[in-house]
């Protein structure tokens, strides 16, 4: 009776280690940084599968405070569009810093 089950279980495993292991999906990631205007110069900072920062700058005009969010919200929504969904954030005292993923491509 032991034999019978291990000769019936041992395929059904294999074939479910078979089947699940390349179905593992990759991602790229993402970081977003915004630099509020009270730090100098506004800028967007975006930072792709571990590329060095690429600088985007951000006219005062478009914050109404020192707090504002809204010009990055606009671009996390930008990204989401692409496929991007947001994984976490946090601030680093003003810098607001949010994480993405998505599947690769």
């Amino acid at each position: 009776m032991k034999s019978l089950l291990k000769f019936l279980f041992l395929p059904v495993l294999c074939l479910f280690f078979i089947t699940k292991l390349p179905a593992q999906d990759k991602y790229d990631y993402a970081v977003v940084r915004l630099q509020p205007p009270n730090m100098g110069r506004p800028a967007l900072y975006v930072s792709i599968s571990g590329h060095d920062f690429q600088r985007t700058d951000i006219a005062k005009e478009e914050f109404k405070d020192n707090y504002d969010c809204t010009p990055l919200l606009n671009y996390i929504a930008k990204m989401n569009a692409d496929g991007w969904q947001v994984t976490g954030s946090d601030f680093e005292g003003v810098v607001a810093v949010y994480f993405l993923e998505r599947k690769k491509q």
